[in-house]
């Protein structure tokens, strides 16, 4: 799927995106084992927000997500966040990126009634159901097994597929939609259908969703 995001570095944001409201939770790798990590947010408005704590690296020298979140709130600024842990003793840095909207743009009416061609979906949502050339499209999917690895592709209208690039895993009821996995589309992309497919490593099971690009 095609980011807005810079790539992250030694570091990982759940979900990648989410609207205001919503808690994001952070995770890191690559400081000494057991020593002390400072954390901040930068906003997207310039404004840096300084954890009122440090976490501490593990034996392996990683900050896991259990307990660094951050809770936006209404009035949380819209665009790209990032997410910065340093490591105290090391100097080492990891940044995550995250992104917050106020809706999946571009969105368009849902019909009354599925479209013609428009196949019904498999274990999988995607939102809107269309949209213009610029909307960001949201997936969720389910029916795997809890904790097995996901890879995601999706299917342009004219059959070229697009690696996500990166896999999560299902949480603990077979589902993905707490990763806030997203796609924006271009102007230049293919109008009709296009498809969002999610397949377990593990058991082989494929979730898809069907949206529709449009004029």
């Amino acid at each position: 799927m095609r980011p807005v995001l810079p790539p992250s570095k030694n570091a990982r944001v759940l979900p990648q995106a989410g609207q205001p409201g919503d808690v994001f939770f952070f995770s890191a790798i690559g400081f000494k084992a057991g020593e002390h990590v400072g954390i901040w947010l930068n906003s997207p408005d310039g404004a840096i927000i300084g954890a009122q704590f440090q976490a501490q690296a593990d034996s392996t020298g990683t900050i896991n997500d259990a307990g660094i979140r951050f809770g936006t709130s209404e009035d949380s600024p819209l665009g790209v966040w990032s997410f910065v842990a340093q490591g105290v003793d090391s100097g080492k840095q990891a940044v995550g990126y995250f992104l917050l909207i106020g809706g999946a743009l571009g969105r368009a009416p849902a019909p009354a009634r599925p479209g013609p061609g428009v196949p019904p979906n498999v274990d999988a949502r995607a939102d809107p159901k269309a949209g213009k050339a610029g909307t960001i499209f949201f997936f969720d999917a389910f029916g795997f097994r809890a904790g097995e690895e996901v890879s995601m592709i999706i299917f342009a209208s004219d059959g070229t597929p697009i690696d996500a690039g990166f896999t999560v895993k299902a949480d603990d009821k077979g589902g993905i939609g707490y990763a806030g996995l997203y796609f924006v589309t271009e102007p230049y992309y293919p109008l009709g259908l296009w498809r969002f497919a999610a397949t377990g490593k593990d058991s082989g099971k494929v979730s898809t969703a069907y949206f529709v690009l449009t004029p």
